[in-house]
């Protein structure tokens, strides 16, 4: 199991669209951060590759996207957490 942790920023004006498209996603979790503008987003996958896949073809191409910055990273099956 492979955990990744990001930090997003969006346009505040899409935030609530963003959250809906993102709640919708397979293995997506997020909490919601004082600033409505961002979000921590958490992918749950198998593997890191499955976990990066969600990232870049996914989350990548929401529109209104202005940051996004790796912030957890677990890789159960070497046994790693950073």
């Amino acid at each position: 199991m492979a955990t990744v942790g990001f930090l997003a920023r969006f346009d505040l004006e899409l935030c609530e669209q963003i959250r809906f498209a993102l709640e919708a996603m397979s293995g997506v979790k997020l909490t919601i951060m004082d600033d409505p503008q961002s979000v921590s987003i958490w992918v749950d996958a198998d593997t890191v590759d499955q976990a990066y896949a969600t990232v870049r073809n996914e989350i990548e191409s929401l529109e209104g996207l202005h940051d996004l910055r790796p912030i957890y990273a677990s890789f159960g099956q070497f046994g790693i957490a950073s």
